[in-house]
């Protein structure tokens, strides 16, 4: 039976008034994780998906042989879509080997034996490595039993003083039971306490090789002094041994407390703060005293890699969202405290696209989730002149996009079941004037219910988009006349790892409590001269979600797959609607963007910012329509894989530089 050991990898991102969170995940440019090629281990995925069909269904099974297939996955990069297609035969062998243990759990008809066969299993599927190839819910139930059976197997021997003191099967069975089925984590969201005084703190989410974040140090933990497990403190001492040096020759550290190792000036990482956690106090506290120590210690600047979610993955929390919720609690209550130094935190992951993105979905969604242009957008400088615009006939011979089939109908979360992927339905001819610099405007309606389309004279560059978009509306719109038009140019610099509007999985329209009788959904026109809008060509199951009460674009960040996300080329005119679920991309290089959008839809959108169109006679009062604070984020459908961005990384350089307050610029 393997030792009950804790590691813990602390990590950590505040979200409040004193805090600036840089958009994410960005990178650790020269040591960003490479990973073998696909052609170097294709040949030997069959012999691994038998390996692990043995060792999973034999009794009394030899893991050595599946430990040393679990290194070498470790060496992957299971970040890269051609490594996730030659280790697909791997991973759906397990996900179908896995599905009927965790559905069985843990009955008295165990014997002794099959529980040890149960705790061998789970210990070597919930490696990180092996852990990455099962499916969300899977995951997150490899790692509760993993737990459940190792500490129900090690209270059975019992080690007081070293002597055994035996507890009966019945007992043990009931209390591996009772783990697999302790009560479910509260995942709702409560207000972020109010800042402390101190400097601003900067946040960033990074990938890569913690060793070299170039931070005044490294934070990690440790069970005992002479326990020093993880890839992290792995990664550590091979960088530098004087730093396990200074911690074995100092006192056994309280549960929390924390050692700065200084370094020695060799090697990349400068000291190492080393903080104690045996799993006994809640993760926030764990988080809260190591942040508190680094301040106390006059760092500035700290890297913290992904706490409990490596080999311990299981032991206390039961999900990436668990454990970024509650070491969210932490952090925001050390800004909420007073602070003398520290003002810059980097949560660094280590080959887990999801555990990234969850980590900047979770927190940046306090003020990310609903920007949009609306604090940022240069005002509007419009004449009062401008030109008319009339549908032509048109034909569109494709309508086999659900998007036309849906256009009319009540706006459903049932739609979201039928991928709504854009349709293409032209291209831009004359790019350079489509790219020339030009004011920018938020949602302006240039068409309203029952009267013709009215175009500012500043934005003529649009006439060619704006003309191939109502003739195509005009032929599958019987109801054309009834819409609003609305229109948002968007034109900006865009720096290198960051997005031109909001980095988040979501959908436009989502109609809430406002709306009691649902409306047709939006449908949408868009075109950009660079970084095309992503979207997912996926089903997602959100049919148990109630959007009065519960927050529909996240659980769209858990169910997206990125192995679904398409890029709409540049210059190609985009027809999608309110299903057509989307993020922006990541800029692979500094550049100029230009993006418009036109919103045909049946609400009057009167929100703040919205830009006035002179061209019309109307007095609309701007209301503020931030999504509801206190939305529920608990998962409301079977989950997918969650992902991120498919992005270039950026150099830790590029990442200090680049800051954007919680209120970034949104949108496609």
């Amino acid at each position: 039976m393997r030792p009950l050991f804790l590691l813990l990898l602390c990590l950590a991102v505040p979200a409040s008034a004193a805090v600036v969170v840089r958009p994410g995940p960005t990178a650790l440019g020269a040591s960003a994780i490479a990973g073998a090629s696909a052609a170097s281990f294709e040949p030997r995925v069959p012999q691994w998906t038998n390996e692990f069909a043995a060792f999973l269904a034999t009794p009394n099974p030899d893991p050595a042989g599946v430990r040393a297939i679990a290194r070498s996955l470790a060496t992957l990069n299971q970040d890269d879509p051609a490594v996730q297609a030659q280790l697909q035969p791997l991973a759906l062998a397990l996900r179908a080997a896995v599905a009927p243990m965790l559905a069985k759990g843990v009955s008295r008809e165990f014997t002794s034996a099959q529980l040890e066969d149960a705790d061998t299993r789970y210990e070597v599927l919930n490696y990180p490595a092996v852990r990455a190839l099962l499916t969300e819910d899977q995951q997150n139930g490899v790692g509760t039993a993993s737990w459940a059976f190792n500490k129900g197997l090690w209270e059975q021997l019992g080690t007081d003083g070293w002597k055994r003191k035996k507890r009966s099967l019945d007992e043990t069975s009931a209390a591996i039971s009772a783990s697999l089925n302790r009560p479910a984590y509260d995942l709702t969201e409560t207000a972020a306490p109010e800042a402390g005084s101190g400097p601003e703190v900067a946040v960033s989410v990074l990938k890569g090789d913690i060793t070299r974040a170039k931070k005044n140090a490294v934070m990690t933990t440790v069970q005992e002094k002479h326990l020093c497990h993880g890839g992290v403190n792995a990664a550590v001492g091979a960088a530098n041994p004087c730093f396990f040096a200074q911690l074995q020759k100092a006192p056994e550290l309280e549960d929390g407390q924390a050692l700065l190792a200084r370094g020695d000036g060799k090697g990349p990482v400068e000291n190492v703060l080393f903080v104690k956690d045996r799993n006994e106090r809640p993760l926030a506290d764990i988080v809260y005293e190591g942040l508190k120590a680094a301040d106390e210690a006059g760092l500035e600047s700290i890297a913290v890699p992904a706490m409990r979610a490596g080999s311990v993955f299981g032991a206390v929390e039961r999900s990436y969202r668990e454990i970024v919720l509650e070491i969210r609690k932490g952090v925001e209550r050390f800004v909420a405290g007073a602070r003398t130094s520290l003002k810059d935190i980097s949560f660094v992951v280590h080959n887990d696209e999801r555990l990234a993105t969850t980590l900047q979905n979770v927190f940046a969604s306090r003020t990310e989730r609903e920007r949009s242009l609306r604090t940022d957008l240069r005002e509007a400088n419009l004449s009062g002149e401008g030109y008319a615009l009339t549908p032509r006939d048109a034909e569109v011979a494709d309508r086999t996009s659900p998007i036309y089939d849906s256009i009319l109908k009540p706006w459903s979360l049932e739609h979201l079941l039928t991928p709504h992927k854009p349709a293409k339905i032209g291209e831009i001819e004359d790019r350079a004037a489509f790219s020339k610099p030009v004011t920018s405007v938020l949602n302006m309606p240039i068409k309203m219910p029952g009267t013709e389309i009215k175009v500012p004279k500043e934005l003529e560059q649009f006439r060619e988009f704006l003309q191939k978009i109502i003739d195509h509306e005009k032929a599958v719109n019987p109801r054309m006349d009834e819409f609003y038009m609305y229109l948002t140019v968007d034109q900006n610099a865009v720096k290198k790892g960051l997005t031109h509007r909001r980095p988040g999985v979501h959908i436009d329209g989502v109609q809430g409590a406002r709306y009691k009788v649902k409306l047709p959904p939006e449908h949408l026109y868009s075109v950009s001269d660079k970084l095309g809008t992503v979207f997912y060509d996926q089903p997602f199951d959100l049919t148990t979600l109630d959007p009065a009460t519960q927050h529909v674009h996240a659980e769209l960040e858990r169910q997206a797959n990125e192995a679904n996300a398409r890029a709409v080329p540049d210059f190609d005119i985009a027809f999608w609607d309110s299903y057509s679920v989307h993020r922006a991309d990541l800029a692979k290089e500094d550049l100029f963007r230009t993006f418009v959008r036109v919103e045909f839809s049946m609400k009057q959108y009167d929100s703040e910012g919205d830009t006035h169109n002179p061209l019309f006679d109307y007095d609309w009062k701007p209301v503020a329509r931030p999504i509801p604070a206190g939305l529920d984020d608990k998962p409301a459908a079977p989950a997918g894989f969650t992902s991120g961005y498919d992005d270039e990384l950026m150099t830790s350089s590029t990442a200090r530089t680049s800051r954007i307050r919680t209120t970034s610029r949104g949108g496609r």
